[in-house]
């Protein structure tokens, strides 16, 4: 089955692209998909690693078009926590014309309290030939909503896995995205591609925080004040207090923004001072209209941590007051880089990117002068690269990359991966517009493939190093993040892989050692960390570690056909301990590592139709996904004692899943 792209969701990292476009291909080989069951159409279902790895069982996933995919067929699974989920997809060509389509839903009703998850996906792809010319009209969009805090404090997990601190907190998404792309045969060795794009994209998230720094007038119990201030609403009003010993915020962020893009190439293969060379120019533009906007409720909290009577909305400096803003982006890039075959087995890279990016942003509500900002960011990136084939099965590959990244809203689409606007991590409009990121990388490594007799052998193995000036790193103390410019942080590390087929047999592994560190001092607000100071901040050095940032992490794939129509698999995965998220200065101790084992099968029945199960988490293996700090200073029934900030989002206990197949 297809593979639909989460587009538009909050992206991941994205760091350069290593700049060697032929000889070499991806650094790493692979002989065949290993994995089972698709992560992309599963992603932000419970833990983000569950099934992970698994969409091997499924067979390789065809190209999204008419033109490469031709029938249809349509699957559905179901299993633990009322995950029910079923994808389609058919394509067939007429002609010079061709059609594809394919939609995804998926349910799950989580194994935690108040909790849950729902994503809705679906693609078309409209494509014909002329002349050579390949066209095609795309249209791809997403429904998603998540339900539940990922992090509880370690003392309630203690007392019960399933419960959430506060209640409800959620995210939901919803994006379109449209693009018309040509690829055109000049003559000459001439070829050329253009791509148009719109996308339309609206979030809106809650979080509740329990523990509310008001309580009861003493002068006026009837009223609610905040120590001995009173607490007022957006019109002016005093609150009214409640009938209840305990409050809780809740804080709700929205944003929509509506994006265009253009990007044009062109590429010609020839021959340079007599050796085979190809040399390629293009251009980009990107724009984005976003608007966004936070509020701060007030209201009782449950006993169980839930909100309860909503009281209306807060108007409480420094973040109980209502935000509005509005920005304007554009980032236009160009681009140019040449390929030159030196010897037969010698070719050289390099190439450079121009970028220009501009933000604009506006206050609606004329109450933070603050929010207005405009700035302008320019970068030249160089790159250079080479490939070294010592063998048909072994080349070495090395080079220096640089990529410029500025902030870019929310639900922006960028159809090119080494423009400005991809933006780690996309940007909430009203934050402050932090200073262009410059991510420079230097990689080395060695790729092959080895016959031995029956069975066939592919590796890979990778040094690199990045390091990314004016860093942007997301700060939470509580409630709702912000962007902090942290200066420069170092990336770098080894990455390691192997897949061996004998037989029936097809096995892989593959290892990452990870080094992520500070690189500058800066100060942080983190009144939960231990360590903090008297105002509650702490003060990184250089050399402190990221959070969140296992050093080891090791995957290893196994599967094998006891019969011709039956397909045995295991998944185990291996992650080392890292340190709490709000915890930059590495002094509360790290989230312990975990080692999980899961299991999968495929029988085919016949030529239509074919079954399949995955036991995920086969061992029942408690353990933690991420970790961060979560205040205790409220109300838990569970854990009335608690004091321990550290908190940790648990990965899914056992879950069994079957599911059924149908190909016309």
């Amino acid at each position: 089955m297809m593979e639909l792209p989460m587009m538009g969701l909050p992206k991941s990292e994205v760091g350069p692209v290593f700049p060697i476009p032929v000889g070499a291909g991806e650094p790493d080989f692979k002989i065949s998909n290993t994995r089972v069951m698709p992560g992309p159409a599963l992603a932000g279902i419970g833990p983000v690693s569950v099934l992970d790895g698994f969409d091997a069982l499924l067979g390789p996933a065809p190209l999204p078009n008419g033109f490469t995919y031709r029938g249809a067929e349509i699957d559905v699974m179901g299993g633990s926590y009322g995950r029910i989920q079923g994808r389609a997809q058919a394509g067939q060509q007429i002609g010079d014309f061709a059609l594809f389509g394919a939609y995804s839903d998926v349910k799950d009703n989580d194994w935690r309290q108040h909790a849950g998850a729902r994503i809705q996906q679906a693609h078309g792809d409209l494509g014909w030939r002329a002349s050579g010319n390949e066209y095609h009209l795309i249209v791809h969009g997403v429904s998603s909503v998540n339900k539940g805090a990922l992090l509880s404090p370690v003392e309630l997990i203690a007392a019960d896995p399933t419960a959430q601190l506060n209640y409800p907190s959620s995210f939901k998404a919803d994006s379109t995205h449209a693009k018309f792309t040509g690829n055109y045969v000049l003559g000459d060795g001439w070829t050329a591609n253009s791509d148009l794009s719109f996308g339309k994209f609206k979030s809106n998230q809650v979080i509740t925080l329990g523990g509310a720094l008001v309580n009861p007038c003493e002068s006026d119990p009837t009223l609610l004040c905040s120590g001995t201030m009173p607490y007022m609403d957006i019109d002016g009003n005093q609150f009214p207090s409640l009938d209840t010993p305990y409050y809780a915020y809740q804080q709700l962020l929205s944003s929509e923004t509506t994006s265009w893009g253009a990007k044009a190439s062109a590429s010609h293969r020839g021959e340079l001072l007599g050796r085979p060379n190809q040399f390629t120019m293009g251009v980009n533009y990107n724009r984005a209209n976003a608007r966004a906007s936070y509020r701060q409720l007030i209201g009782g909290m449950n006993e169980d941590g839930g909100y309860g009577t909503n009281l209306g909305i807060t108007d409480s400096p420094p973040v109980g007051q209502p935000e509005e803003a509005e920005a304007k982006t554009d980032y236009v890039g160009i681009y140019a880089t040449d390929v030159i075959d030196v010897t037969d087995r010698l070719k050289i890279a390099g190439g450079g990117r121009y970028s220009y990016s501009n933000v604009d942003q506006r206050d609606l509500l004329g109450r933070r002068p603050s929010f207005d900002q405009k700035r302008t960011f320019t970068h030249f990136a160089p790159s250079l690269g080479a490939t070294y084939a010592f063998a048909p099965g072994l080349i070495a590959y090395g080079g220096y990359s640089e990529v410029a990244r500025v902030l870019s809203p929310s639900g922006t689409f960028c159809e090119d991966r080494e423009s400005a606007c991809n933006s780690v991590p996309p940007w909430f409009v009203s934050d402050k517009i932090t200073d262009q990121a410059v991510y420079h990388t230097y990689k080395i490594g060695v790729r092959g493939q080895l016959p031995i007799a029956a069975a066939q052998l592919g590796w890979n193995a990778a040094l690199y190093s990045t390091d990314i000036s004016n860093y942007t790193y997301v700060a939470a103390s509580t409630g709702r993040p912000s962007l902090a410019d942290v200066g420069t942080v170092r990336r770098q590390g080894v990455k390691l892989g192997a897949e061996a087929i004998v037989g029936v047999l097809t096995t892989s592994v593959d290892y990452t050692y990870t080094d992520a560190r500070f690189r500058s001092s800066f100060s942080l607000f983190q009144p939960l960390n231990t360590s903090a100071d008297n105002t509650g901040n702490i003060h990184v050095k250089p050399g402190n570690l990221l959070p969140n940032e296992p050093r080891h992490q090791v995957r290893v794939n196994i599967k094998g056909n006891v019969t011709p129509k039956w397909v045995v698999g295991t998944s185990l995965r291996a992650v080392s301990n890292s340190y709490y998220f709000g915890d930059e200065i590495n002094a509360m101790g790290k989230v312990p590592g975990y080692f999980v084992v899961s299991f999968n099968t495929q029988y085919r029945i016949d030529n239509h139709w074919e079954v399949f199960g995955i036991l995920e988490n086969a061992f029942n293996k408690t353990y933690a996904v991420t970790g961060g700090l979560a205040s205790t200073r409220q109300h838990i029934a569970l854990a009335p004692d608690a004091t321990n900030p550290r908190a940790q989002g648990l990965g899914q206990p056992r879950s069994i899943y079957v599911g059924v197949r149908y190909k016309f």
